[in-house]
C-alpha cells in the first residue's frame, strides 16, 4: 500500500475527526434543546427514526443509488465552496490543494485542520441534499488556514533550492526577507478575489433597499387603514392593532409550546404598541417554503412537529384564491419577487400550482400602481410590485384569515 494511502487511512486522522464530531454535538446546546431536530436529523445517521437508514440513500433528503447520490452531494459541496458567496475559485482551489498537502505531510499539528475540514464535509453532505453557503461558515476558516499553510510552506520549501545560505530546517522556520515578501504576495493574491467580493458586497449593502423605497411609496400613496395583501418578504408596512388581534390571541394560546413561541405573546404586544401612522390592515402571505410541494387551497395552521420546528405556528400559512381575499375586502396587494419569482418558475408551477395561480390572478386582474426594481448604483434588492385589486372600494372589516 502506498505511503500516502496509509497516511490517509491513519487511525490518528480518523480518530481526530470522530473526536471533533462528538465535541461539535456536545458543545452545541441546540442539539439537545431541540429534540425534534435531534430525532429527524441526528438519529437517522444511525438508521433510527422516521427517515430510515441514512446509509441507504446517503441522507434523509437524498435518493437513488448510493454512489449517484453521494456524487451529486459532493458536486454540490464543491459548487458551494467554489462559488462567489463562499471562497471563490482561487482561494477554494488553494484550500483544496492545501488539504492534500496536509494529508501528504501528515504531521501531528495538521490533524486538527484535517479533522475539522473532514467533519464539515461529512455533515452537510449527509444531512442535506442542498444547502446555502452560510451553513458552512464553520468550515471556511480551516480551508483558509489550509491554503495559507500551502502557500507558506510551499514557498519556503522552494526557497531551499533557490536561495543560498538556507539549510533544510531553517528554510521553513526562518525564511529570508525575500521569501517573506513572496509569501505575503501569494497570500494577498489568494485573498484578492474574496476581498474584492467583500468590497462589492459592502458597497451594495450601503445602497437603499427596494423594499424600503416601496414602503415609502406605499405610505405616501395608499390611504391609511387600507386592507393590504403583503408578501412575507415584502416591505415592512406598519400593521394596525386591529389586524394583529387574531395573531395575538393565537400567540397567547401557543405561548411556549414550540421553538418559535417562546415570548411570542410579548412580540405581538410590542408590534401593536409600535404601530406607526400610517398603518394598514395587513394580511401577510406566508409560504411553507420548506415543503417539497403543496396543492392545498386556503390558509393552514402549522401543527406537525416538522413544521412548527421551522415556521411560526402563530401565523397562518399558504394562500387562498384571489376571489376569497376580495370577498374579505382586500384592496391592494404588495408583492415581492423574492416570493413570487420561485412560484412562477416552471418548477414552482409544477410543485405549487395553487400558489402560482394566485400570483397569476393578481398580475392579470390587478392594476399595477407602482414597481420598485433595483437600479445599478442606486438601489438593491428584489422587485416590489403594488397592485390595486378589483372589486373593492371600501376597506373590509373581516380578517383574511
Amino acid at each position: 500500500m502506498p505511503a500516502w494511502w496509509r497516511r490517509l487511512l491513519s487511525r490518528r486522522l480518523w480518530s481526530a475527526a470522530v473526536a471533533f464530531l462528538l465535541a461539535f454535538f456536545v458543545g452545541a446546546p441546540f442539539n439537545f434543546l431541540d429534540p425534534h431536530w435531534f430525532r429527524f436529523t441526528v438519529l437517522p445517521l444511525f438508521g433510527v427514526g422516521k427517515s430510515g437508514n441514512i446509509w441507504k440513500d446517503w441522507g434523509p433528503m437524498g435518493g437513488g443509488p448510493f454512489g449517484e447520490s453521494m456524487g451529486g452531494r459532493m458536486a454540490h459541496w464543491a459548487t458551494v465552496i467554489f462559488g462567489g458567496r463562499a471562497l471563490g475559485v482561487v482561494l477554494a482551489s488553494a484550500a483544496c490543494l492545501g488539504l492534500v498537502w496536509l494529508v501528504v505531510r501528515h504531521r501531528r499539528q495538521d490533524i486538527v485542520l484535517l479533522a475539522c475540514a473532514l467533519t464539515f464535509w461529512v455533515l452537510p453532505t449527509m444531512l442535506w441534499s442542498t444547502y446555502e453557503p452560510w451553513l458552512l461558515n464553520g468550515l471556511y476558516p480551516f480551508l483558509c488556514l489550509s491554503a495559507a499553510v500551502l502557500a507558506c510552506e510551499g514557498l519556503a520549501a522552494l526557497a531551499r533550492f533557490r536561495i543560498s545560505g538556507f539549510d533544510r530546517q531553517s528554510a521553513i522556520s526562518n525564511p529570508s526577507r525575500r521569501v517573506g515578501v513572496a509569501i505575503a504576495t501569494v497570500v494577498g493574491l489568494l485573498a484578492l478575489q474574496s476581498a474584492i467580493g467583500v468590497v462589492r458586497l459592502n458597497r451594495l449593502l450601503s445602497l437603499p433597499d427596494t423594499r424600503t423605497l416601496a414602503c415609502r411609496w406605499v405610505e405616501a400613496n395608499l390611504p391609511p387603514g387600507s386592507a393590504v395583501l403583503l408578501d412575507g418578504h415584502g416591505p415592512k408596512l406598519s400593521a394596525c392593532p386591529e389586524s394583529l388581534e387574531g395573531a395575538l390571541a393565537r400567540a397567547r394560546e401557543l405561548e411556549g409550546k414550540t421553538p418559535f413561541t417562546h415570548h411570542i405573546t410579548r412580540y405581538y404586544e410590542y408590534r401593536m404598541r409600535a404601530a406607526r401612522n400610517p398603518s394598514y390592515y395587513v394580511h401577510e402571505i406566508n409560504h411553507i417554503w420548506w415543503r417539497q410541494n403543496s396543492s392545498t387551497d386556503g390558509l393552514v395552521a402549522l401543527e406537525r412537529p416538522e413544521d412548527t420546528d421551522v415556521g411560526n405556528p402563530v401565523r397562518l400559512w399558504g394562500v387562498k384564491p384571489l376571489a376569497e381575499y376580495l370577498r374579505n375586502g382586500c384592496q391592494y396587494a404588495v408583492l415581492c419577487s423574492a416570493d413570487y419569482a420561485k412560484f412562477l418558475s416552471a418548477r414552482g408551477r409544477e410543485r405549487f400550482p395553487k400558489t402560482s395561480q394566485f400570483y397569476e390572478d393578481v398580475f392579470s386582474q390587478g392594476q399595477l400602481l407602482h414597481e420598485e426594481a433595483a437600479r445599478p448604483g442606486q438601489s438593491r434588492g428584489p422587485t416590489v410590485r403594488v397592485y390595486r385589486l378589483p372589486g373593492n372600494t371600501e376597506r373590509g372589516s373581516r380578517k383574511a384569515e
